[in-house]
């Protein structure tokens, strides 16, 4: 499959104001042969429309190449810009003439803005003023109109800002960039691959409207993630940038992962869990059983790998990529939970999935829903009251409360901390028992 990439401009062609000496032609052609190299080592055949950083061909003749060659998808690299410094956020736009590939600009919008760490502006089309059925860019027209209708166009941002121009003048970002975005250029076409087979062997996978796949660019961005978790847990670590790139390189949504954080761990006070802050395991792995702490992993970015992996595994048949950090990857049948919704034992139509407790993946859902209304770029969070910290018992009595165990809050309370008499010893074995999660 061909690829055509065009990095924006020429060699000095929009200069970056709060980083001297840089420009967006040259950040671009930098971030165009990176992204190549990525895209060639995952199988596909790719143009540049600038072979050497001083070559500045027209906009029609940029969009030509992809027409003359057959090229699958025309991608145009830019930076955006503004008046003020404070615009920020990265967006991609899509031909009038392939309004089916929506989608995958919708994914890249999200994948770069969640690398960027700030807001997605989003998948959009623009018309051209003269003809309403032509593309308003001259390179997406030239592209679409000779044939190749994948032509997109992507700001990375916004070079008037101070953040943004950091970024892209780093060639270290602009490598993990380029891997990001090929990607998820590399899954949308496998899956395009998939669900158009010759026609002979073609089927149609039923889908499951009202549910939330895994599988995916994250929706919420790591500054909402951030400003969620510092309103309930000053101290928590500040691992969203993690879940947010760990989850784009498997192709999982990180703003997911790090919500069934939020519920295993308690909002990482670790509050009535085995585990312990310095295992860095955020989802509850390997506590199998009662009193179990369950595995431990050496650094944050292996514990939210190995989360990731996990989450995948559940959620598709893909093969991981690079090596294999979750222990517990060979218990999971692979696919059965494909989404979040599935991820309890109880609403599994398989009755398989990550936990035993009811209710599982509404609770991951209810905290996905708080992060996505915390605010964006621009607005600074308002501050909240700390939330008390709750005993032994009423984190059990609440937990079992949510399951569906009990129904009486303060009857179960006192007979836990003993101000109701009863059994105790067989009471709370009984609690324990019913409230364990089960990890894979």
């Amino acid at each position: 499959m061909k690829i055509t990439i065009d990095p924006g401009h020429g060699e000095k062609g929009n200069p970056y104001p709060p980083k001297p000496g840089f420009f967006e032609g040259t950040q671009m052609w930098k971030l165009a042969q990176y992204l190549g190299d990525e895209l060639r080592w995952r199988g596909f055949e790719v143009t540049n429309t600038r072979l050497d950083v001083t070559d500045e061909p027209s906009v029609a003749a940029r969009g030509g190449v992809a027409a003359q060659n057959g090229s699958i998808a025309f991608i145009s690299l830019h930076s955006n810009a503004a008046d003020t410094q404070s615009a920020t956020g990265s967006e991609v736009f899509y031909s009038v003439k392939g309004l089916e590939h929506k989608i995958l600009a919708e994914k890249l919008a999200n994948a770069v803005s969640g690398v960027m760490d700030h807001v997605s502006r989003g998948a959009k089309i623009r018309r051209s003023d003269e003809n309403p059925t032509n593309d308003y860019y001259g390179v997406i027209r030239s592209a679409a109109n000779g044939g190749c209708i994948c032509a997109l166009l992507i700001e990375h941002g916004f070079h008037t800002n101070p953040k943004d121009a950091a970024f892209l003048t780093d060639d270290e970002n602009l490598k993990f960039l380029a891997r990001i975005e090929a990607d998820v250029i590399a899954a949308y076409f496998r899956a395009q691959t998939k669900a158009n087979p010759p026609a002979a062997t073609q089927a149609v996978t039923p889908t499951e409207p009202g549910l939330t796949p895994i599988e995916g660019a994250p929706v919420a961005t790591a500054e909402q993630m951030r400003a969620y978790i510092q309103r309930i847990n000053p101290n928590a670590p500040d691992v969203a940038d993690i879940f947010i790139a760990e989850g784009i390189r498997e192709g999982i949504r990180g703003d997911i992962a790090f919500a069934q954080s939020c519920l295993e761990t308690g909002n990482f006070t670790y509050q009535g869990s085995a585990v312990t802050a310095d295992q860095h395991n955020y989802c509850g792995m390997g506590v199998t059983a009662n009193g179990l702490k369950g595995n431990s992993f050496p650094s944050a970015e292996i514990g939210v790998r190995a989360q990731i992996q996990h989450l995948k595994a559940y959620a598709n048949t893909e093969p991981i990529k690079g090596e294999i950090v979750s222990p517990r990857l060979k218990y999971v049948r692979r696919g059965v939970a494909p989404y979040v919704e599935y991820l309890g034992i109880q609403e599994n139509p398989q009755r398989l999935g990550w936990a035993s407790g009811k209710n599982y993946g509404a609770k991951i859902l209810h905290i996905l829903g708080a992060i996505l209304a915390m605010p964006s770029t621009g607005e600074a969070p308002k501050p909240a009251p700390v939330a008390p910290v709750k005993s032994p018992e009423e984190v059990t009595v609440d937990n079992a409360l949510a399951d569906g165990i009990i129904t009486d809050r303060a009857h179960w309370l006192g007979v836990l901390t003993g101000t109701i008499p009863a059994n105790r010893k067989n009471i709370r074995a009984l609690m324990d028992k019913a409230h364990t999660r089960i990890n894979g």
